[in-house]
């Protein structure tokens, strides 16, 4: 599994260069509501709080959104007992 700071680091990187194109391309007042939508988007309200339940439960929410296929061929392997109820 992908540790959650590899994760960080690689959307942080992304974010700069986002953000930077954005600043290239908007008026200054433009940027500033840019800017909000971004950020929230990929912190506390968006992305990072997903990580952060995806991280903090144990459950791999993530696995389990690729489909049926998966869930069953690895039959809850590396869940612990409250994902295992959750997902059926």
């Amino acid at each position: 599994m992908v540790r959650r700071e590899e994760i960080d680091k690689a959307v942080k990187t992304a974010l700069s260069k986002v953000l930077a194109y954005g600043e290239m391309c908007l008026r200054p007042a433009q940027f500033h509501a840019y800017r909000k939508q971004v950020l929230d988007a990929f912190g506390r309200k968006g992305l990072a709080g997903e990580l952060d339940e995806i991280y903090g439960s144990g459950c791999n929410k993530a696995l389990e959104r690729i489909g049926p296929e998966y869930t069953e061929q690895r039959k809850g392997a590396g869940m612990n007992e409250s994902c295992q109820k959750r997902k059926r």
